[in-house]
This record gives C-alpha cells, structure tokens and sequence, in this order.
C-alpha cells in the first residue's frame, strides 16, 4: 500500500521498507576552482587597498585640517597720499574689496609649512615711504590666502600676486592694476584707471565694467568673457578658450585699437552701432568662418576666412576703433 506521494509506509519492521526521499543529497566536500581562489583573493586585495586608501586620505584631511590657521590684520593709512600697495598670496586666493575707510584689513587663512609646525610665524603689514606689504617668510608656509578690505583713493598703484589660487577686485580704482597668478581664474568687476595687466594661465578671465587706457589680458587654454570693457589700447590674448567681448559706451574724439588672439576656440564682439563709432577691422581664421552684421561695412578683402574694411563712416567719424582678430580652427562673429 502507497502513500499518496508514491512511498510504501513504514511498517515498523513486518516486512516492507520505506523509499529514500528525493530531498537534498549531500554532495563531497566542496572544493573552489584555482580561478575561483584567485578571483576571490584579488577582491580581497582590492577592498583592503580602498580601505587602506580611505584611512590615509582620512589622516591627510586631518592634518590638513588641523594645521590650518587664520589671523587677522589692519593698519592706518590715512597719511598716505598716492601710495603703492604690495600683496602676494601663496598657492591660496587673493581677494580685494575697495571700501570706505582709513584701514587696510587683510583676513588671512594660512598653512604652515611642516619645518613651521608647532613654531610661530610672523606676518605683518608694513608700510615703507609709501609702500603697503604683507611682511612674511616664504618659505614657511604651504598656502596662504588674503581677503583684503582696501580703502579707496589711497593707493594708485596696486600689485598682486599669487599661485595656484584665483584673483579677484572689485570697486577698486588705482591708476594702474597687476594681477598675476598660475593655474586659477581672474575676476574684475568696477575698476577705473590707467592701466590693468593681467597673466594667468590655465584660468578664465572675467571683466566687467572695466575702463582704461590700457587694459592687457595673457592666459591660457581657458576662455575670456569681457563685459561693458572700455579700453583705448586693449590686447586680449589667451589659447584654446573663446573670447567674448562686449563693449561699453566709448568717449567722445578718441581713437582705440583692440586685438584679440585665441587658438582653437571662437571670437565673438558686440560693438556699439551707432553712427558716431567708426569700425576698421583685420580679422583672419582657419578652418571656419567670419560674420557681421556691421552696416555700410567696405571690403578690402572677404572670403570666407578673412576679412578686412572699415564701415564708410569711419574717416569722419569722433571715435575710430581699429580692431585685429586671430584665431585657428574657430569662428569670428561681429555684431
């Protein structure tokens, strides 16, 4: 006699034997592949470098952290008339801010160097016949950033440098303007004068409601965005980033040149159109094309890769702009 699953039912022991089930049979002791140890050991080895690599990271955020300091600084330069002013960061940011006032105050965040550490160091602000620096050593720090509140009308002459961090001024008026820096963006917004010098290199520039007599931009692969820029003598020269230009409202019986240089990207102005602004322009590219919409605009020379003219207006226009453009294997707009 069978159950309903097919077994004969135990009899204990009058004669009849039960079937095996047909459940889980234990198999010989398992025994992983050679491809498998490995595949098994080479994970193992993976998760213990991440780990061991999340600790350092861990540890050198740590003792960054641990080391970084802050001080702040200020000096009365109220006697000062047409002084010059020293500023140089160290592979930190350099921020400027012109305000009202008779002090310069400068917030600094600094690194020690790891000869420096547990030592004191000394930064101060010096002022010597009419120059204003921060006063410190080198070669005892890893980084240092400044943000600087500077009082304006004081200073005509305004130097700062930096590396491997960003430049920025604003509301800053001087006669003349150097910024300097490696590897990290400019940013100038309000600034009135003589002459801005700019250099960088891998880093954006940004102008914004700028005018000078001379304003002159160096950088490298990264683009350069000029916005309401008034210069009579400008030269924005930079490579693999664009350039994009907009002017602001020039002045009345003055003559300007501007030259713009890039590789690899384009070139694109926004002139002012109006019948008192005469436009000379010699612009040449490669490997793409040249656009305007300039109105009355004689040609010299137009393919579809160079362009030289002036608009008819320009031998008797107050204001005469002579523009030079360059650049490789991008394309110039003018509008």
């Amino acid at each position: 006699m069978q159950d309903n699953n097919g077994f004969v039912p135990n009899d204990h022991g009058n004669g009849q034997k039960k079937f095996p089930d047909q459940g889980y049979i234990p198999l010989k002791d398992y025994e992983p592949s050679k491809q498998q140890k490995h595949f098994r050991k080479r994970r193992n080895n993976i998760l213990l470098l991440a780990i061991i690599g999340l600790c350092l990271m861990g540890i050198s955020n740590f003792s960054m952290s641990g080391t970084e300091k802050e001080i702040k600084l200020s000096k009365d330069i109220s006697h000062l008339n047409g002084g010059e002013l020293f500023l140089e960061g160290r592979n930190g940011t350099v921020i400027l801010e012109g305000t009202e006032g008779q002090k310069i105050k400068l917030n600094i965040v600094y690194q020690p160097s790891m000869s420096t550490l547990g030592k004191s160091v000394v930064l101060d602000i010096i002022e010597d016949d009419g120059k204003v620096y921060l006063d410190y050593d080198k070669s005892k720090f890893r980084s240092l950033s400044i943000k600087a509140e500077i009082p304006e009308g004081i200073f005509e002459d305004i130097h700062i440098k930096t590396s491997n961090g960003r430049l920025e001024m604003a509301e800053l008026d001087s006669l003349t303007a150097l910024l300097e820096t490696s590897n990290a963006k400019v940013d100038v917004e309000g600034w009135r004068g003589k002459k801005l010098d700019i250099k960088t290199s891998n880093g954006s520039v940004e102008l914004d409601d700028v005018s000078g007599d001379e304003v002159e931009v160096n950088t490298s692969n990264a683009k350069v965005d000029l916005e309401l820029v008034k210069g009579k003598d400008m030269v924005i020269q930079t490579s693999n980033g664009a350039i994009n230009f907009e002017s602001d409202h020039l002045d009345s019986n003055n003559k300007y040149r501007w030259i713009f240089v890039t590789s690899n990207a384009s070139v694109k102005l926004d002139l002012l159109d109006t019948k008192e602004i005469g436009y000379r322009i010699d612009a040449d590219t490669s490997n793409s094309i040249i656009a305007h919409k300039l109105d009355n605009f004689n040609v010299n020379e137009n393919t579809e890769k160079v362009l030289n003219g002036e608009t008819g207006n320009y031998d008797i226009a107050n204001i005469k702009v002579d523009i030079g453009i360059a650049t490789s294997n991008g394309a110039i707009y003018i509008e």
